[in-house]
């Protein structure tokens, strides 16, 4: 069965796509190659290639993907895992890394959402503070990486 969100871009893709030609705020091409391209990823009917072990002699066919990067739920997250994968392996095993997270209580996360100037303040609070904490017991054997989440 297909998911919701392909049966509904199937059904509504082309009245969707006239609608845009015809108003004045008209869909890049692009965007329209990636939607269609991911109505065809991963169906054999699209093109798929066989796969055959030379030692066991069994086969597999894999259908082609759209290697889309902003639409197609598969190849992105194909595409997350490679990053992920050559992120850890190639990049950051080389050097040391230390990361710090400031949790806000939650009344201070919506203000801190909404106003520049408070995030600005929690923030420079908060690296002041690590960076009083670093220099008084820091080895300084690691880089750190500031994240406001």
């Amino acid at each position: 069965m297909p998911r919701h969100s392909y049966r509904v871009l199937i059904d509504h893709l082309e009245t969707f796509l006239q609608r845009t030609r015809t108003s004045e705020h008209t869909l890049p091409f692009h965007v329209e190659r990636e939607l269609r391209s991911y109505l065809e990823c991963g169906i054999l009917a699209h093109g798929f290639l066989r796969l055959r072990c030379p030692d066991c002699n069994e086969s597999r066919t894999v259908a082609f993907s759209c290697k889309g990067r902003g639409f197609c739920p598969s190849c992105m997250a194909r595409r997350m895992t490679d990053t992920a994968a050559r992120l850890t392996d190639a990049v950051l095993s080389a050097v040391p890394v230390r990361q710090w997270v400031l949790s806000l209580p939650y009344t201070g996360r919506i203000v801190g959402q909404r106003h520049d100037r408070t995030r600005g303040q929690y923030w420079l609070r908060f690296i002041g503070e690590e960076a009083t904490e670093a220099d008084a017991g820091d080895d300084g054997d690691a880089e750190s990486t500031f994240a406001l989440n």
